[in-house]
């Protein structure tokens, strides 16, 4: 049950929504207007109020806000037949639950009374909640409060140094005892480093590595032991002290707590003990090797070295036992004999290896080294023993490498020949051995120059001097040599520096592979490009030549049909006037006259067969510069360069390649009319130009799809350069990225998909323009904007 307000200028609205109310179990008390309802409010109890907008006197906004202000916990619905957007932006501004709007369905009215009850119970039970949390909160800080005040009666009245850091080793609790070992009030070291105030300098490395270790630990209970470090305070007095360090939350978050204990006296008293100690362990305690002293094969000393080596925690489980215990089971034989000889003075090995086990029963290689002694006035052996295991290891490990390096070396494909500093040969493979025809023995140690080896040898000799003075490696291409069949073959050639540790060169090595199959496959591939092109073009120009012979046909057959229609027109005319020759022209010769000149549109024909014609001599023309551009392109070049002019090359290539760019751009060429013949190989020239024209038509297309939206535009000008004949080809696609600008050059290089490009368009005419033509070819490009490439040709050979 709920105590609800209902104020209602209207009676009859207020007794239908108490009769409906009241059979859910409320109590309801009405109000005619505001002035009612404040009167009820201020003398009751309400959980909620039913509000009409539009009364007498103060209107329902008005009491709306007055009620949220005096009493927040009350629920109000606005009831009322405005409807107004200003309206009910201003009831929900001033807080009400929810807006019904006049009629109304009873139930509705029921029901969002109960959502609003079930509304204002749970924000009241979440208010008493809130208010049991802050409560709780407060005695939770009355107890916090009271445990910091033992902690600081506890820290203040300890001798010992206490310190808590937070997670980041920063200082956040410095006590009394800690200001009078270290010297520092508490203000100077909260918020620092720890090491940095009692660790400066060369001491920090002890509490940092100490701190950090504790934290990668887990930041569990405690470090485990405790650690003696150096420490420094404020007047830059060295004290040694004793650190243990443990963890705890404080204030919700992981804290260090450390205890650090002054040792000087501790340490002041160890070091008196140690000192009467320090002669004799210095002596046997400094030398790196197990030092046993035995007499009659029992052993009366061992350093802790000895029992490291054998894996004993300590010297004394050896002490008082035969040294053959140390001995493994396979060389027991040996060393008995060995041990015999020296006790009945005969003549023995005074260093010899042996098997020796360990405590856990694994085997270790031994190198002993034993002297006669007196031990306290009684004759004994001294032996000096070395762990060699590592070395034997590293012995084996050295061969198998030496096999794993031969084996590999035989295993290159390619030529593989490693000098000194002096041009000594140090290493000579298989392949090499092969291919000029001198064994691996003969060659080394040999000059490289003393080999006689039938190559390029100043180009090579001006590498190898290159490479070992500037640390560089140089790369050498088609180095002509003769295996020695008389025949001309070419090798591919890299040479490295070998550097020693001061990165200063200390030798060389050559590594090289016969290319003369490759650069065979190369001119191959480079006729494939040209056959692909071929191919490529052949499809584009029947596209071309098939648009103006489709017109060319059309006017054809169109003039065919007019043709028959003007003929049936002169027939008439001819019977026409053989009526007027005969005295006979009657009105229906006259008529059949008319009648098939409207039928054919004589007028029709007059107006459009001088265009079918005109139309049909422009796709003649057409077709028949297409021809002449398709046989001047693969007009077959010759090997030597001819006067050419590249404008007129450039536009024939343009126009066989019309296929390949027309659908994606617009191609604008700006010639230098003043432009001489330059010198070059035109077949190979318009290769050139038709793999850029192909190129920059798939940026583009890249860019632009299939160009229905829009193209771009390739723009190709020559210009002369001084001595220079230049070719700019700009297209507007989508950039080379400079992280692969370097690379474009390279033979297989693509970035297309697989099936749209080979690599080698770009590479082909990087050689035709550098190599052939003694050119240059160059890139500018940026990324969403476009790329232009410029090439350069002399003017003279």
């Amino acid at each position: 049950m709920a105590n609800i307000l209902i104020v209602d200028d209207e009676p009859g609205i207020r007794n239908i929504i108490e009769r409906a109310l009241e059979k859910d179990g409320h109590q309801c008390t009405q109000g005619s207007d505001a002035r009612e309802a404040r009167a009820a409010l201020e003398n009751q109890t309400f959980e909620l109020a039913l509000v009409d907008i539009t009364m007498p006197g103060e209107s329902g906004l008005d009491l709306v806000q007055y009620a949220r202000e005096t009493f927040p916990d009350l629920v109000i619905i606005m009831v009322t037949a405005v409807d107004e957007p200003g309206s009910i932006d201003s009831a929900i501004a001033a807080g009400v639950y929810s807006y019904m709007l006049k009629p109304f369905n009873i139930r509705q009215i029921r029901i969002q009374v109960r959502n609003a009850l079930e509304h204002q119970r749970a924000n009241a039970a979440n208010r008493r909640y809130q208010e049991g949390l802050e409560q709780m909160l407060a005695e939770k800080i009355k107890d916090i409060k009271a445990s910091e005040e033992r902690f600081r009666a506890i820290t203040s009245s300890t001798h010992d140094a206490i310190i808590m850091m937070d997670d980041e080793g920063k200082i956040a609790f410095w006590n009394e005892a800690a200001k009078r070992l270290f010297g520092y009030v508490s203000a100077e070291a909260i918020g620092k480093d720890l090491h940095r105030v009692v660790a400066p300098g060369r001491y920090r490395d002890g509490f940092g590595k100490a701190f950090s270790k504790f934290r990668e630990s887990g930041q569990g209970a405690a470090i485990g032991k405790t650690l003696e470090l150096e420490a420094l305070t404020r007047d830059g007095q060295e004290i040694p002290v004793e650190l243990s360090l443990s963890s705890a939350r404080f204030n919700g978050a992981w804290h260090a707590f450390g205890i650090i204990r002054d040792i000087r006296e501790r340490r002041s008293a160890q070091e008196r003990l140690q000192k009467s100690e320090e002669q004799y362990r210095t002596l046997i305690e400094a030398v790196q090797e197990g030092v046993t002293v035995s007499k009659k094969g029992v052993q009366v000393f061992v350093n802790e070295k000895f029992a490291e080596i054998f894996g004993y925690e300590n010297p004394e489980e050896l002490m008082g036992k035969e040294n053959i215990m140390v001995v493994h089971p396979d060389d027991r034989e040996l060393v008995t004999e060995i041990n015999r000889r020296r006790s009945q003075g005969e003549a023995g090995p005074s260093r010899y290896e042996f098997k020796g086990m360990r405590k856990n029963g694994t085997a270790i290689d031994i190198a002993v080294t034993v002297t006669q002694t007196t031990y306290f006035g009684e004759p004994a052996d001294i032996a000096f023993l070395v762990d060699i295991s590592e070395r034997k290891r590293a012995e084996e490990e050295l061969k198998r490498a030496h096999a794993k390096t031969n084996q590999l070396l035989g295993a290159i494909s390619s030529i593989l020949i490693a000098m000194d500093r002096e041009n000594r040969i140090v290493e000579w493979n298989a392949v090499a051995e092969k291919s000029f025809g001198m064994t691996r023995e003969q060659a080394l140690g040999r000059k490289l120059a003393e080999c006689g080896i039938r190559w390029d040898e100043k180009i090579v000799n001006e590498a190898l001097e290159y490479c070992r003075k500037t640390g560089e490696t140089r790369k050498l291409d088609d180095i002509r040599y003769d295996p020695g069949d008389g025949k001309n073959r070419f090798l591919g050639m890299t040479i490295n520096p070998v550097l020693a540790e001061d990165e200063t060169a200390r030798g060389t090595m050559i590594v090289a592979a016969d290319i003369t199959e490759r650069r065979v496959l190369e001119s191959q591939l480079v006729q494939a490009q040209k056959l692909e092109s071929i191919g490529q073009l052949a499809a584009g120009i029947a596209h071309e030549i098939n648009t103006p012979t489709q017109y060319v046909g059309d006017n054809t057959r169109f003039l065919k049909d007019g043709f028959e229609d003007l003929e049936r027109l002169l027939e008439e005319y001819e019977k026409l006037v053989q009526a007027c020759r005969e005295g006979n022209c009657s009105e229906e010769v006259i008529r059949r006259v008319a009648e098939t000149t409207d039928e054919i549109d004589l007028d029709y024909l007059r107006e459009e067969i001088p265009t079918a014609i005109e139309q049909s001599l422009e796709g003649v023309e057409r077709v028949a510069k297409i021809v002449r551009a398709m046989k001047e392109f693969s007009h077959p070049g010759s090997d030597e360069k001819t006067p050419t002019d590249i404008n007129k090359a450039i536009e024939n290539t343009v126009t066989v390649a019309r296929n390949e760019w027309k659908y994606v751009a617009d191609l604008a060429t700006d010639f230098d009319e003043t432009l001489p013949p330059v010198p070059c190989l035109p077949g190979e020239f318009n290769q050139v130009i038709l793999n850029m024209i192909v190129n920059a038509s798939h940026a583009i297309a890249d860019v632009v799809g299939d160009g229905a939206n829009g193209k771009g535009s390739i723009t190709i000008r020559t210009r002369k350069m001084k001595e220079w004949a230049e070719i700019a080809i700009e297209d507007t696609g989508a950039g080379i990225p400079e992280e692969i600008r370097q690379r474009i050059f390279d033979p297989f290089f693509t970035t297309k998909e697989v099936g749209k490009g080979t690599g080698q368009g770009l590479s082909i005419a990087h050689n035709v323009i550098v190599e052939k033509h003694g050119g240059t070819i160059d890139v500018q490009s940026e990324v969403g904007k476009g790329t232009t490439f410029i090439i350069r040709l002399p003017l003279e050979s």
